[in-house]
């Protein structure tokens, strides 16, 4: 009789552990078949490969997702969980108070599901904002090859001292440190057209606010880099800044030491004066690719 009650008891509990087992255990079956038949090939690469358009996004996004992923899983684990705790507590005792215990578990419930909401919906909004800033990076590294026909090596998602330079461009005209800016348009209105960006050298003026820390971020990576490259090839060497808004029509109503555009068309940036000889852009685009080069294979990963 008690092994029939201790079983009744715990069975509730059961339910959210078989809930876990069905997500878990297929996916860990799944991973080990999945290196079982691949034990036996290797990837053909040697070397690691360079970094792309936008790298870090794109790990912050599928972060992102991950934790997504997980919390909706847990709403049914979780509901599971809330019924059991019902079910175990009558069996429990049955002479208790069912409004209270259910509304007690409705208020615990209520709770974490509002909770999930709230973060999933940041976590949506975050995810969002950051594949506009993927999307706007990849953009402008697709523009940028145009530059290789001109003598250019373009590199992308430098890793620095705890920050990433979105794009570096070396070629016979210098070198170009390239931060790219992923902002959204307001919907056009009478008043204002939701599609111009106003730069007067020291402000960068869109349609309904003002920003003035993507010059000072541009300034200061450009200057990092500079002092990099000396520290890395022996001779001092200026960097350009430049900031890239795609999609943006820039109106420039002052010249500044940064260059600005809309991410199309950055031939310009090949057109003057030769400062880079062919050796100096070699040994200079060396140091950079021996950083950038650090994207490990994925493929028949052994470990």
């Amino acid at each position: 009789m008690n092994l029939t009650l201790s079983s009744t008891f715990i069975s509730p509990l059961v339910a959210p552990l078989i809930a876990v087992g069905l997500i878990v255990v297929p996916a860990v079956l799944l991973l080990k078949l999945f290196k079982l038949s691949t034990r036996k090939r290797k990837s053909p690469l040697s070397n690691d490969l360079l970094r792309n358009p936008g790298q870090s996004l794109l790990e912050k996004i599928n972060e992102l997702t991950v934790e997504i992923t997980a919390q909706t899983l847990m709403i049914p684990i979780i509901f599971l969980q809330i019924v059991s705790l019902y079910l175990l507590q009558i069996l429990n005792c049955p002479e208790c108070n069912r409004f209270m215990l259910i509304l007690v578990l409705l208020l615990c419930g209520s709770g974490f599901f509002i909770y999930i909401i709230i973060n999933s919906y940041r976590k949506f909004h975050q995810r969002n904002t950051l594949r506009l800033g993927y999307e706007c990076e990849v953009a402008t590294g697709q523009d940028l090859t145009t530059l290789i026909t001109f003598g250019f090596n373009i590199f992308h998602d430098f890793p620095a001292d705890g920050f990433n330079i979105d794009h570096i461009a070396i070629g016979p005209t210098g070198v170009f440190a390239i931060e790219t800016k992923g902002r959204a348009k307001p919907l056009d209105s009478k008043d204002k057209p939701g599609y111009k960006l106003t730069f007067d050298g020291e402000h960068l003026q869109f349609p309904s606010w003002t920003e003035r820390k993507p010059l000072e971020q541009a300034r200061r990576q450009a200057e990092w880099l500079s002092k990099w490259i000396a520290s890395s090839t022996g001779t001092p060497q200026p960097v350009v800044p430049v900031l890239s808004f795609p999609g943006w029509f820039i109106s420039r109503t002052k010249s500044s030491d940064i260059v600005i555009y809309s991410g199309k068309n950055c031939a310009f940036l090949a057109k003057g004066r030769q400062v880079l000889s062919v050796e100096r852009i070699k040994a200079i685009s060396y140091q950079v690719e021996r950083v950038c080069r650090d994207v490990k294979q994925r493929s028949y990963k052994k470990d």
